[in-house]
């Protein structure tokens, strides 16, 4: 067998000169038998054809760079003649302390022949700890078998806790071994309950990005130690979910998921197109994108959700596919990603089949629209674009989405940036320039602003908006903002929240915390919170705070995994209460005067520049540098503001009684 991972965009295959067939799917693995055309001494020619333009190709242009060429691993490997053609494993049930999961096995004959007699299928079951768990034997009486295993105390996946079994087993013929497979599995159930989204019984949250398999240094060959820096960078954003815009990715990939605990919505490869979609002569292309995705993909548990296609008309054949795709695997909820617009339009008149809803970039008036109107789980696929240093308002989108049980989650767009790599010599210092200049030597090529869309840097590096997500995905959180607090030595409630779905804080998180005076740390400690899934809970630490010092005081909290990885950072202001008290004192013959003296008294005018991804600092001509002004007249609600870069005149009206502008 010879099997292709990813090739850009189609190919044709030939061995010793017969033509062993075509594949047209570039991010679908396609496997052939090759066996009637080896040459038995075992020298053998191995010629592709690799093209891009044919029937579909269209569904293969998605948003991002494609370099044309083999992108992912190519196998060559052997299989007996009766062998085990397929192994699905299924958790069937999920209770409190038991889980039974279900393994269906396939055997099959090459050649048409008859299944050979006196087979049997040896299996082993081992838990995390390495430890034998179930062992079965199936006799092979037809070329399907199904198998049971009922699993006390399971251990249970989730991306919080991704415990992972593996089963090994074996296709014999008495003492003979023909066949030994093994593969890793994890124990989870995924399910709908009303609006809600349910991982093992828990309704969970989808802190997501959307991510393009994209490498400035080779394309769209990813390596595994790029994925891990990717995967890493995420844990500590706390992105716990990854959209695969807008195909599926190399094997690895979901791997590497299953084992560092990610949840995975898993992307049928097709977009763009529209006009195609009409036609009924595209149906079979759509089913056979679906089955090579679901049939390789369908064991890992980090795969909770297939998205059907991407932001696509819903037309027949469309609906066909994801009838198609819910029929190959019941056992995991299927969406459509839309354009909000086109979604908006069909007003809820979506098929009964579609059991998330998932439209784009909605605004804020919209989710809360949404969280009381939606019947179904909603997760946004893609939402608050991240163009250069521009974040909508995705601290207020989240905490909706935080807060609201129909809103599973969402899938920033998008993770990196795409650029691509140039060398030249640079010259135009002092000039705009659309282009990442890494040295004066070359940087990345952004295609105007049509790459710069990511939270890092092609190469990785963050840009602000990453910390920006770190910040409102956070799981653990100390939520004070302001501390007022007496002289001397004291202890201080702290206020801790925990947005994990399945952990507890205690033992899982540890926030380390310090005092600076100005730029001086004073004092500093650490604890591991008691704070169950979804709680609040009070944690003391003990100060010793100066008297009369004068210095601005804060209290900083670094909250860490437990790979010391920091995954938050909080910071709250230190009162000290005798000046408070002082300050506000109403009596005339305080020296500090009136309390109005330390309020606002009228309205500034806020102005400023939004920087693009790769503005020069030398620009500081654009750049307006008086950001805040008081104004410069004032007659009744007309206000004058004006200096030396702008002049504004406008009426301020007030619109409500709190006298909000």
């Amino acid at each position: 067998m010879l099997r292709f991972d990813g090739v850009l965009r189609a190919y044709d295959l030939w061995i010793n000169g017969q033509y062993a067939g075509k594949w047209e799917s570039a991010f679908n693995t396609c496997q052939f038998d090759i066996t009637p055309y080896l040459n038995p001494d075992g020298k053998n020619l191995l010629a592709m054809r690799v093209y891009t333009i044919y029937k579909g190709y269209p569904f293969d242009c998605n948003d991002d760079w494609a370099q044309v060429g083999i992108a992912r691993n190519v196998t060559l490997y052997p299989v007996p003649v009766t062998h085990i053609s397929d192994m699905i494993v299924r958790t069937l049930s999920l209770k409190k302390s038991s889980a039974i999961v279900g393994f269906d096995f396939n055997v099959s004959a090459f050649n048409d022949k008859a299944i050979e007699k006196n087979l049997f299928i040896q299996a082993d079951i081992i838990n995390s700890k390495g430890k034998k768990e179930h062992s079965f034997r199936l006799p092979i009486l037809s070329g399907k078998l199904h198998k049971e295993v009922a699993f006390a105390n399971p251990l249970l996946w989730t991306a919080e806790t991704p415990s992972l079994y593996r089963i090994n087993y074996s296709l014999c013929q008495g003492q003979k071994i023909l066949e030994s497979l093994s593969e890793r599995f994890g124990i989870r159930e995924i399910k709908i309950d009303g609006k809600i989204l349910k991982l093992n019984g828990t309704a969970i949250k989808l802190r997501g990005v959307t991510l393009h398999a994209t490498d400035p240094a080779s394309g769209k060959v990813i390596s595994e130690e790029l994925n891990l820096k990717d995967m890493r960078l995420m844990k500590a954003a706390n992105v716990n979910c990854i959209r695969t815009s807008h195909y599926p990715h190399e094997p690895r990939f979901y791997e590497l998921c299953d084992s560092l605990g990610f949840y995975v919505i898993d992307e049928v490869p097709f977009g763009y197109g529209e006009d195609l979609l009409k036609d009924t002569a595209y149906q079979d292309i759509l089913l056979t994108r679906a089955k090579a995705t679901v049939q390789r993909d369908k064991n890992h548990p980090s795969v909770i959700v297939w998205s059907v296609g991407n932001e696509n008309p819903l037309t027949p054949i469309c609906m066909v596919t994801g009838q198609y795709v819910q029929k190959m695997d019941p056992s995991r909820p299927i969406c459509y990603p839309m354009i909000g617009g086109y979604f908006d339009s069909l007003h809820y008149n979506i098929p009964s089949f579609v059991n998330i809803y998932a439209p784009h970039y909605p605004t804020v008036e919209l989710l809360s629209d949404y969280a009381k109107s939606s019947t179904k789980p909603m997760i946004f696929t893609e939402y608050c674009h991240s163009l250069g240093q521009s974040f909508e308002q995705h601290p207020d989108m989240w905490e909706i989405i935080e807060k609201n049980e129909n809103m599973a989650g969402g899938c920033i767009w998008e993770w990196v940036d795409q650029g691509m790599p140039f060398k030249a010599h640079r010259t135009d210092f002092y000039q705009w320039t659309d282009s990442v200049w890494l040295n004066e030597e070359g940087g990345f090529r952004m295609a105007g602003n049509k790459g710069t869309d990511g939270l890092l840097y092609a190469n990785r590096i963050p840009l602000s908006n990453y910390y920006g997500l770190q910040h409102d995905y956070a799981q653990a959180q100390v939520f004070d903002t302001m501390f007022m607090i007496k002289p001397g030595k004291q202890s201080l409630s702290t206020h801790i929240r925990n947005r994990y779905d399945f952990i507890n804080l205690q033992g899982n998180v540890q926030v380390r915390w310090c005092m600076t005076a100005d730029k001086d740390t004073v004092q500093r400690g650490s604890f591991t919170p008691d704070c169950a899934p979804h709680a609040e809970s009070v944690q003391t630490i003990f100060l010793d705070m100066p008297q009369n010092s004068g210095k601005l005081y804060l209290l900083h909290f670094d909250m860490l995994d437990k790979n010391k990885q920091i995954i938050g950072r909080q910071v709250a202001k230190v009162n000290e209460m005798p000046d408070l008290v002082k300050r506000m004192d109403l009596s005339p013959s305080v020296e500090q005067g009136s309390p109005l003296d330390y309020v606002q008294q009228t309205l500034l005018m806020r102005v400023g520049h939004k920087t693009s991804l790769s503005e020069d600092n030398c620009a500081s001509k654009r750049i307006l540098k008086h950001y805040l002004m008081k104004p410069k007249q004032i007659e009744g609600q007309n206000y004058l503001y004006e200096n030396d870069s702008i002049r504004i005149t406008g009426t301020i009206r007030y619109t409500n009684e709190q006298h909000d502008a």
